[in-house]
């Protein structure tokens, strides 16, 4: 399971005991293709099929660092997912501690390492002067003032991206106007196999963002959509007078109204079920009574034979 917080695009991964299968954002689904490839190299390099260790693993290198050891840099917001959610970078080895690089290279062994920390808590302090006049600042405020720069940047960061994405879509994209007709794709989810895989409808209203109200002949979709969402018709297919703009209803109801053989979870296939669910109750009660009717004949028939004797 990937957990993503859709501001910092930090995310935390977590094993799952049984498969499932649960619709996710574009964003989401990005994501787990990266950290899919990230753990099949994982255990290749570890030679091992232990994928939720790797896990762990996964999870601080998609948050932290890539393979050359750089900070993890998200395009959408301009910063490392683990900056943008704890204020700084993360601090994994030496290489991030406040020791300086020269000593670094010169340690050899563990006990190099502890000999410089001895040292450096055992060193002859400089005399006592006084600092200046300064307001003593929390570690804590620190930090979150940082936190609270990072997020900032980084909100400010996606609304950046989508303003961009939203001025190359009108490039790509025309412009819908009111009266045009349009059809809308339909998922296997929404639709039955006999049904069309477009519903065609009509623009009745365009609001300030470019999110479109479209009516269709049984009324006006609930949903509003976005360019990207439908297609524009070469020729005009509906009129004012074939859509209904007095209701309002979902696309999954639209559909059902429109096909011809129901739509997704028609009423008439429910109707069956629920009749072919009765019969055979009543298949199982009238065996059950059966099998006590014959029961108690027998217990009858002993009881008759024992009184003879």
């Amino acid at each position: 399971m990937v957990y993503q917080e859709h501001l910092t695009k930090f995310c935390v991964l977590r094993p799952l005991t049984s498969k499932r299968a649960a619709k996710s954002q574009g964003s989401v689904e990005r994501a787990n293709c990266d950290i899919k490839d990230m753990l099949v190299a994982w255990l290749g390099d570890n030679q091992t099929t232990d994928w939720t260790v790797g896990l762990k693993f996964v999870q601080l290198r998609k948050n932290k660092t890539k393979k050359n050891k750089k900070p993890s840099y998200h395009s959408g917001i301009k910063r490392s997912p683990f900056a943008a959610l704890f204020g700084s970078d993360a601090k994994v080895g030496l290489t991030t501690s406040a020791l300086p690089h020269d000593v670094i290279h010169r340690l050899q062994s563990e006990d190099d390492l502890l000999s410089v920390i001895t040292d450096k808590t055992t060193s002859v302090e400089p005399p006592d002067v006084e600092p200046p006049s300064v307001e003593p600042t929390s570690p804590f405020s620190v930090r979150q003032n940082n936190i609270i720069s990072q997020r900032k940047r980084a909100c400010e960061a996606q609304l950046s991206q989508a303003e961009r994405r939203i001025k190359r879509s009108r490039r790509i994209m025309d412009r819908g106007n009111v009266g045009n007709n349009v059809t809308i794709p339909l998922s296997m989810v929404n639709r039955s196999r006999g049904d069309s895989r477009n519903i065609k409808g009509m623009i009745v209203d365009i609001d300030e963002n470019d999110n479109y109200t479209i009516a269709v002949k049984s009324g006006i979709l609930r949903a509003k959509y976005t360019r990207n969402q439908f297609d524009l018709c070469t020729y005009e297919l509906h009129s004012e007078d074939d859509v209904t703009a007095d209701r309002i209803v979902s696309l999954r109801s639209a559909l059902q109204q429109e096909s011809k053989s129901g739509g997704q979870g028609s009423p008439n296939v429910t109707v069956l079920v629920q009749n072919v669910a009765k019969q055979i109750d009543v298949n199982v009660s009238s065996s059950r009574l059966n099998a006590t009717h014959n029961a108690i004949q027998a217990c009858i028939v002993k009881t008759r034979r024992c009184s003879k004797y």
